[in-house]
């Protein structure tokens, strides 16, 4: 009787495994997809609208605007600064931040660029920004 239990048992445990597992990870994947504010799954959300790698960050901030349904975060990046630019094919930009960016004003002080050097990637709603020289990060990304 015992092995019988544990049998079903293991069928029922396995059976659930098979329906939980995924829908957990649909659910996820939805609400990185969805998540527009700054609350929640923020880095998951630019990775999979842009499809571009955020690695290991020492400090993160976020901004989102509301009525232009427009988020920017700045990150200090912990990782090899120019493996990361040429691995995701970063461009050169002579370009100010604020000519970079629309929602330049909301940033501190502390969260400027300290040089000319800033690198970008963008596509159609969304725009990466790296400071070579402090490994500083900006990404902006819009919601139509």
């Amino acid at each position: 009787m015992k092995r019988i239990l544990s049998t079903v048992f293991a069928i029922l445990f396995s059976s659930a495994l098979i329906f939980v597992v995924p829908a957990f990870y649909l659910f996820v994947s939805y609400a990185a997809e969805n998540s527009q504010d700054c609350s929640q799954f923020v880095i998951d959300s630019y990775e999979v609208h842009s499809g571009v790698d955020i690695p290991k960050v020492n400090a993160i901030n976020c901004y989102y605007d509301m009525r232009n349904k427009v988020r920017l975060s700045v990150y200090l990046l912990d990782t090899q600064i120019d493996t990361y630019l040429q691995r995701h094919k970063f461009v050169r930009n002579p370009a100010r931040l604020d000519q970079l960016i629309n929602m330049y004003a909301l940033l501190d002080e502390s969260e400027l660029p300290v040089s000319a050097q800033l690198y970008t990637i963008n596509g159609g709603t969304w725009k990466y920004v790296v400071e070579r020289e402090t490994g500083k990060m900006w990404v902006e990304m819009a919601f139509r």
